[in-house]
């Protein structure tokens, strides 16, 4: 089970990031959980210490990661701030891009998939 307090990081470019992010805000409200800190970030994003360090000073146990390659870095620099917070993550974490952004740091995530319906 996820611990608390959370975050998340989702692109913003895109229908699949953003659909996880609404659906894990819906989840965790229906659970009655406190909302997880959030941020975006887009194509151009090559940095994410800032959104880091405030989830960092908040005592961050978690955090959701949807998006894609970019988010390794994310993991990268979330590690060398000292952020011990369990990842989640869906399948694109297994993306070659990913996995080099993460430097070794996606190990140990959480990773959840599924398969879609053959329907609309």
């Amino acid at each position: 089970m996820r611990e608390q307090p959370c975050g998340i990081i989702y692109f913003e470019g895109d229908a699949f990031p953003l659909t996880l992010f609404r659906e894990t805000q819906k989840a965790l409200k229906s659970m009655s959980a406190q909302e997880c800190q959030t941020a975006s970030y887009d194509s151009n994003t090559n940095d994410f210490k800032s959104i880091l360090t405030k989830y960092k000073s908040q005592g961050l146990k978690s955090l959701f990661l949807y998006g894609y390659d970019h988010l390794g870095l994310a993991m990268y620099q979330a590690r060398n701030l000292g952020i011990q917070a369990q990842f989640y993550a869906v399948g694109t974490i297994t993306s070659p891009g990913f996995q080099a952004a993460a430097k070794g740091t996606a190990e140990g995530t959480i990773v959840s998939i599924w398969t879609a319906p053959r329907t609309e």
